[in-house]
C-alpha cells in the first residue's frame, strides 16, 4: 500500500529505492489525473477520527472535455472532551489534478478566519521551491481556492473544517481538455492515494450519447455498459484507459 516511504541521502540507495516504488513522489501521470493530500493544521490528533470519502464522478463530452464533479466528504466520529480525539479538526486540502485543469466551481470550503495565521519574520529566507509556487499562486475570488503550479500537475487549495460528531462536505468542479487522434479520443485516469490515509472512493466516468466507447483497461475497477466504476477504499494507485469515438 506504500504507507511507508524511504529516503536516503545516498543518491545511488536513492535510485534503487526509486525503482522500486517506495520514496513517494507523485507519478508523472499522461492524461487525467487527481491525487487529494490532507494536511492536519492545529488539529490535534484527530486525523484517526476522522473518515474520509471521495465521491467523482466523470463525465466525457464530444468536444473533448473530460469534466469533473469531486466531492470530499469528511465526517468526525471523536467525542467531544476527548483530550486527544474530541477537538477540531482543522484540515488543509491539496487537489492535484492536470497542468492543464481549469477550475469551473468550488463550494463548500470553510477557510479560517484571517486572524489566525501568523505573519512570518522578515528575517526568514523564502525557500526557492515554496518561493515558485507561492508567485504563481492565483486565488479564486468566489471560494477563495488557491491555485497554483507544482511538479507539472496544478493543485486547488482550500479548508475544510469539521467538529467533532459532524460531517463537512465540499466540492470541486473543473474541466480537463483531451485530444482527439483522427476521431478517436484516447482517455486515461490515474488516481494516487495520500500515504497512510483511510480513505474510501467512488468513481465513475461516462461518455455523453455523442460518443461511441471502445473497452479498454479497467484496471481494478468495472466497465458497466458505457460507464467505469470503482467502489472501495483507496489503498493503492488506480489506473484506467479507455478508447472513445465520434458517432
Amino acid at each position: 500500500r506504500k504507507d511507508l516511504q524511504l529516503w536516503s541521502r545516498d543518491d545511488q540507495v536513492q535510485a534503487a529505492l526509486r525503482r522500486l516504488g517506495v520514496t513517494g513522489e507523485m507519478s508523472r501521470a499522461t492524461g487525467d489525473y487527481l491525487s487529494v493530500v490532507i494536511s492536519n493544521v492545529a488539529g490535534g490528533k484527530t486525523d484517526r477520527a476522522v473518515l474520509t470519502a471521495l465521491d467523482q464522478q466523470t463525465l466525457i463530452s464530444a468536444d473533448g472535455l473530460a469534466q469533473t464533479t469531486l466531492q470530499i466528504k469528511r465526517t468526525h466520529t471523536g467525542a467531544r472532551g476527548d483530550p486527544q480525539t474530541g477537538l477540531r479538526n482543522v484540515a488543509y486540502l491539496r487537489v492535484y489534478v492536470p497542468q492543464n485543469a481549469r477550475l469551473i466551481e468550488a463550494t463548500g470550503f470553510t477557510p479560517p478566519p484571517d486572524y489566525l495565521f501568523e505573519n512570518p519574520s522578515a528575517a526568514l529566507e523564502p525557500d526557492p521551491q515554496v518561493r515558485v509556487s507561492e508567485t504563481s499562486r492565483i486565488i479564486d475570488a468566489a471560494s477563495r481556492t488557491e491555485i497554483w503550479q507544482e511538479n507539472g500537475k496544478t493543485v486547488l487549495g482550500n479548508w475544510l473544517i469539521v467538529d467533532p460528531g459532524k460531517e463537512q462536505s465540499a466540492t470541486l468542479r473543473y474541466a480537463v481538455p483531451l485530444t482527439y487522434k483522427d476521431r478517436l479520443l484516447p482517455y486515461r485516469l490515474m488516481i494516487e492515494p495520500q500515504a497512510g490515509a483511510r480513505v474510501s472512493l467512488q468513481s465513475r466516468i461516462s461518455s455523453s450519447e455523442e460518443l461511441g466507447f471502445i473497452q479498454g483497461n479497467a484496471g481494478t475497477g468495472q466497465w458497466s455498459a458505457q460507464q467505469w466504476n470503482y467502489s472501495g477504499p483507496l489503498q493503492q494507485t488506480l489506473e484506467m484507459s479507455g478508447l472513445l469515438y465520434r458517432l
